[in-house]
């Protein structure tokens, strides 16, 4: 009876809403999710996801996120675990824009730790989840304070991001088998790595980076820290 009710598309509407304004207002975020379709099955498809910046343009777009009932029920809560996510069709741009130091997705996850007090949550954000496949993705790196604004871009990537978790400003996963094409036109076969990003450091560590005439191994590691 519960899968019937929450297949009417006023239903899905009203979920849709419903959790976009409850992060939105704890966050001060700006998400909007176009449809949430749920099926007679139990599962739960949201889409055309979409987070804009602080500039009210894409920060990430997901075409579809494909997940179960069960798990799309935690989202209104603080905590949120879920099992497995897929991912179909994602445009990810990370962007500094002129005039300023940090970058969009840094300004981004600042909303989740601004160390002031909030009414409903006592705990930081939380989202993990022990599988994300993930297919058509395209991200790009842009600083808009250079000649060249686009450094670096990747498209068409798949792979699969296991043990993902954000806890407030924090986001890590384990990368595996990624694979895509980069803006010079190098075709990566597969991309292995323990991925970190604070608002301190990005962490790539045991990453092993394959093409068809190489094969890296290494730890990388970046400071993100801003520079007084």
């Amino acid at each position: 009876m519960l899968s019937i009710i929450l297949s009417i598309p006023v239903v899905q509407t009203k979920i849709g809403s419903y959790l976009t304004n409850t992060i939105n207002e704890d966050y001060n975020t700006n998400l909007t999710i176009e449809k949430v379709d749920f099926s007679l099955l139990g599962s739960v498809k949201l889409k055309g996801v979409k987070i804009r910046d602080h500039h009210k343009d894409t920060l990430i777009f997901v075409q579809k996120l494909s997940t179960s009932l069960l798990n799309a029920k935690r989202i209104i809560e603080n905590e949120v675990t879920l099992k497995n996510i897929s991912l179909d069709g994602v445009d990810f741009y990370m962007k500094t824009y002129k005039g300023e130091k940090n970058d969009n997705l840094s300004v981004f996850i600042d909303a989740f730790d601004d160390g002031k007090p909030r009414d409903s949550l006592t705990n930081p954000f939380v989202l993990k989840t022990s599988n994300v496949y993930v297919n058509k993705l395209n991200f790009k790196l842009i600083n808009a304070n250079k000649k060249e604004p686009v450094n670096y871009a990747v498209y068409n990537a798949g792979g699969n991001l296991q043990d993902l978790a954000i806890v407030g400003p924090d986001f890590s996963t384990k990368i595996r088998g990624l694979y895509f094409t980069d803006y010079y036109g190098l075709k990566v076969s597969n991309l292995t790595t323990d991925f970190s990003y604070s608002t301190t450091a990005m962490v790539f560590k045991n990453t092993k980076l394959q093409t068809r005439i190489t094969d890296i191994n290494a730890d990388i590691f970046l400071n993100t820290k801003e520079k007084i």
